[in-house]
């Protein structure tokens, strides 16, 4: 009997040892990968927070409200209309060009999306899209009619385009930014 006790001793005490090391490696290796989240997660929340996208971001941020000061318009308005300069820009720009200013104007998709859809059925949205297939002058002139369709259905004039576009180009000209360099080169029908 007491052999009996003895080797079960033994066995416990063998097998308390194996799972004692078989937790420790297991806790170890759970925190080392908990080190590993954490540091991924750190330099991903470094990179976010870099000088340069914190200032594009509060720089595309700051221009609905800089928007709606000036010129008296709500916020959808202010998207809206900001959102129809940029789908004119798309379509005066290079894609690469357009890539660009994208990248100078975070949320740009939001604000794209943001601009009144046209019916191709209207008078308006039918002669702006025969201008825009015609090339050079008529095509400014298309988009022009296209713009101001869409700022008629945000319950905007049309001499609010222009507005827009000055203060939008001045304002992502702020600091000798290039997107707005871009922008004005994508509106130079609407700035003259």
């Amino acid at each position: 009997m007491q052999k009996l006790v003895v080797a079960s001793a033994l066995i416990l005490g063998i097998s308390g040892t194996a799972q004692a090391g078989f937790f420790d490696s297991v806790l170890s290796d759970q925190s080392a990968a908990v080190e590993k989240v954490s540091q991924v997660v750190a330099t991903e929340k470094s990179t976010a927070t870099s000088p340069m996208t914190d200032s594009a971001m509060d720089m595309a941020a700051g221009l609905i409200p800089t928007l709606t000061q000036q010129l008296g318009v709500t916020e959808t308005q202010a998207q809206g209309g900001m959102g129809s300069l940029l789908g004119m820009a798309k379509q005066s720009l290079s894609s690469g060009e357009f890539e660009q200013l994208g990248a100078g104007v975070p949320g740009m998709d939001t604000l794209l999306a943001a601009a009144p859809a046209l019916s191709g059925g209207s008078k308006a949205g039918g002669l702006g899209s025969m201008l825009s297939g015609a090339g050079g002058l008529a095509s400014s002139v298309g988009g022009m009619a296209q713009l101001t369709q869409q700022f008629e259905a945000l319950g905007l004039s049309s001499d609010m385009i222009a507005q827009f576009a000055n203060i939008a180009v001045q304002y992502f000209s702020q600091g000798g930014n290039a997107t707005g360099g871009l922008l004005e080169k994508g509106l130079a029908s609407i700035l003259g």
